[in-house]
């Protein structure tokens, strides 16, 4: 992750987040009656940031390549449920 990106994380008081790159592959075979009719490959990319802000977490996924706005809006969510949290998170080590 780049270091701009980390920035926008450590400005924001988080306590802890998490960035996960997940590379998918998939194979599909398209048949009618017992003839192959095509065969399908592929891959696709995403990454989630988790993001946790006093009490609240946020995690989002995203597959476009739009890092920074899901990174805000994991800490949009995070501060959104940390209003609404009374029980108090501690991470252990």
């Amino acid at each position: 992750m780049e270091k701009r990106y980390m920035n926008l994380l450590e400005n924001q008081d988080i306590k802890y987040w998490e960035y996960r790159k997940q590379i998918r592959s998939t194979n599909s075979v398209i048949a009618n009656n017992k003839e192959i009719q095509d065969l399908i490959s592929g891959t696709k990319e995403g990454y989630s940031f988790r993001v946790l802000y006093n009490n609240g977490w946020g995690f989002v996924y995203s597959e476009q390549d739009n890092m920074k706005e899901t990174i805000i809006e994991a800490i949009k969510i995070a501060k959104a449920l940390s209003k609404e949290t009374k029980e108090k998170v501690r991470i252990r080590s």
